[in-house]
């Protein structure tokens, strides 16, 4: 049976029951095990010593020196759906070169192991750096978080409901794809708003 678009916009999310039912699901589901490596960007005082007048003296002075952290973080929730946007940029040539760059910011609807559904958001940098020929290029990897977390708004809510669909585009030597977001493509897959959203949280039931 086809679905009817304009009765879905007449509906509205029960989130009474879509609530209840999350924390019923938190409850009756073994509890998340899956560990994320995030990188932090720090500052930190670095001390540097210059000589002169061939070796006879020296001065020193302190500097500003950025450094990464990798964390291994142990989460506290199941993820439901991602979506993603990225920025692909091939051959950049200069000090910082690079063979390619993908840049990407993702979004995770997610459900915590207390009952909450919350999103949050994080960047993923992988750089492929070239060190001369015949030589295979370094993969740069981090991941920076971007967000605290966010309770879904109503938008978050309906995404469930459609059918994903990837966007994609080119400039240059610049690619940009994407599915996070609503635009005239997307399906609808759901005939009211929120039952997505319940049939992702029962996949964890079984």
């Amino acid at each position: 049976m086809p679905l009817d678009p304009d009765k879905y916009r007449r509906s509205e999310i029960d989130w009474r029951r879509l609530n209840a039912y999350a924390r019923r699901v938190a409850r009756e589901t073994s509890k998340p095990t899956d560990v994320r490596d995030v990188t932090k960007r720090g500052r930190r005082p670095k001390h540097e010593r210059k000589s002169r007048f061939f070796g006879l003296s020296s001065t020193s002075h302190t500097v500003i020196e950025l450094y990464d952290e990798t964390e291994h973080i142990k989460t506290d929730y199941w993820v439901l759906d991602r979506r993603y946007r990225s920025e692909t940029t091939l051959h950049q040539r200069g000090p910082v070169g690079f063979d390619r760059l993908i840049e990407t910011d993702y979004i995770e609807y997610c459900l915590a192991s207390d009952g909450a559904l919350f999103r949050h958001s994080w960047e993923e940098l992988q750089a492929w750096k070239p060190l001369g020929p015949g030589k295979a290029p370094i993969n740069d990897h981090h991941t920076h978080p971007i967000s605290a977390r966010q309770s879904l708004s109503e938008q978050d809510v309906m995404l469930f409901d459609y059918w994903p669909q990837v966007s994609s585009s080119k400039d240059g030597n610049v690619r940009y794809e994407a599915n996070y977001a609503f635009h005239p493509g997307l399906r609808l897959r759901y005939h009211e708003k929120g039952v997505g959203l319940s049939k992702s949280l029962g996949q964890l039931l079984k």
